[in-house]
């Protein structure tokens, strides 16, 4: 059975998206399944549509990317993948998604799904309201938690960091809070020729004129972003964060992996009051495990971990998924 994964995140040099993303393959592995490729976020996949022809199962990673549909990017991208898997009788698995501001017709498609893996309790009760989608569907927090991170230095001096946010407005308060606290600043994404190459591929007239060209050229393309997707070191990603968020006990961030990371190793985590709805899911799901500490000055909330996330939840949510691959 032949296996691609859709939506890889990685190639930023985003440790939370190699975290994520190691999981999956590490599963994939486990299950003896063969991976023929990754295909990354926001890169149209009708690129890859002669690609497609060989491969048996679609592994989705629904991560962030699954909201306003009708703003075209990520979301569009993943819902027309999906009609045009199912269409091609596909075997289609999606992983770890959060589906919010999402029209009526994308639900629907999503609910079509194989399996459909959820990374919070609100994602899973509306993809719920679809009928016969309880059976195969499953809830389990988000796959970076699910990480075995190694043992590494940590300080637990008081000393602080802050790590940026995908969000421009934010990013910049952020970035004044660094230096108004004189607390070094770091940007979770750190491949600077990872992100140029496939915003490159983003860019609508670049788009159009691969396009226009013949097929076997646009299978050189897509087997060229291919390549540069499997040059990804998800443990060096992961381990240089860690060496980072070691030497720090408080980190302040806006980036929802760089929160959840910083969580699962023992630092304190600082985070806006007024929570955008991605955060605010994950918090309240966690709230049994996390202890709240008092906000600094109104905005910031500090959050610590204080009881352990239970692997056997990931372990049942691909049983499940073994199960629907091995089903009739």
């Amino acid at each position: 059975m032949k296996l691609a994964i859709y939506n890889d995140t990685s190639p930023s040099g985003h440790a939370g998206c190699s975290c994520v993303m190691r999981v999956i393959e590490s599963k994939i592995e486990k299950l003896e399944l063969k991976k023929e490729y990754s295909w990354p976020y926001n890169v149209n996949w009708k690129l890859s549509k002669e690609l497609i022809k060989e491969v048996d199962v679609f592994i989705i990673n629904g991560e962030g990317t699954l909201h306003h549909d009708d703003k075209g990017g990520g979301a569009y991208f993943i819902i027309g993948l999906i009609e045009y898997l199912l269409l091609q009788d596909k075997r289609v698995i999606l992983v770890n998604s959060e589906l919010y501001r999402l029209s009526d017709k994308a639900l629907n498609t999503i609910s079509k799904c194989d399996f459909i893996g959820c990374r919070n309790r609100y994602s899973y009760n509306l993809i719920n309201e679809f009928k016969d989608v309880r059976e195969k569907s499953d809830f389990i927090y988000d796959y970076s938690l699910y990480y075995k991170f190694p043992k590494f230095r940590q300080e637990t001096s008081g000393s602080s960091v802050v790590i940026d946010s995908v969000d421009s407005k934010e990013k910049s308060k952020l970035k004044t809070l660094s230096k108004e606290k004189k607390f070094p600043y770091v940007e979770m994404e750190t491949f600077l020729t990872g992100i140029i190459f496939f915003r490159v591929f983003e860019l609508p007239y670049v788009e159009r004129i691969l396009f226009m060209l013949p097929s076997k050229v646009k299978v050189f393309v897509g087997r060229l972003i291919i390549s540069r997707m499997s040059k990804v070191n998800h443990k060096r990603v992961i381990s240089k964060f860690l060496r980072t968020i070691g030497k720090y006990e408080n980190v302040y961030t806006g980036r929802y992996h760089g929160m959840l990371i910083s969580l699962k190793n023992n630092r304190i985590v600082w985070v806006e009051s007024k929570m955008s709805k991605k955060f605010t899911n994950i918090v309240d799901d966690l709230n049994s495990k996390l202890d709240f500490l008092d906000q600094k000055n109104g905005r910031f909330i500090g959050l610590k971990l204080v009881k352990d996330i239970d692997n056997r939840e990931i372990d049942r949510q691909w049983d499940l998924i073994n199960h629907v691959l091995n089903a009739s």
